[in-house]
């Protein structure tokens, strides 16, 4: 999918690693995944649902989940012309979509705390940063 507009394979590995590793310097404390409890793996028809309804927000071209353990990483690609204000409304969503398609509690007013720690990133098809946020599991927001 992210071929299609003009983002290649390598690139995408590279801004999966940032996240990765921002994921994990920005976690809380804690027993990393949660010791003897095993941590829901979204399945792939929970991604697809996600991805397929924050694809149908205007300005939004792309979109991609991946996990690993606790950590989701959420990436969206909108069009250049969006703003940062947009940019992060965009990221919200798509975060209260996984909340909502996948394991967890549905988000209310608040996001709300949960089984997942988050990074969401919003970019445009020439792979500029235009917001960039973490959500930990025991937080009820995101931190732009």
């Amino acid at each position: 999918m992210l071929k299609k507009i003009g983002i290649g394979c390598g690139a995408l590995v590279a801004i999966i690693v940032v996240i990765v590793v921002i994921v994990a310097v920005s976690s809380s404390g804690g027993d990393g995944n949660g010791g003897s409890d095993r941590v829901p793996v979204l399945t792939q028809e929970q991604k697809s649902l996600a991805i397929d309804s924050i694809m149908g927000q205007t300005l939004v071209r792309d979109a991609a989940i991946s996990q690993e353990g606790r950590n989701l990483n959420l990436v969206v690609v909108v069009n250049a012309a969006a703003s940062e204000e947009y940019a992060k409304e965009v990221g919200e969503n798509f975060v209260r979509l996984v909340k909502t398609f996948g394991p967890e509690e549905a988000p209310g007013k608040d996001i709300g705390e949960g089984l997942y720690d988050y990074l969401i990133g919003v970019y445009t098809p020439s792979e500029e940063q235009i917001a960039l946020g973490a959500k930990v599991r025991s937080s009820t927001r995101i931190t732009w």
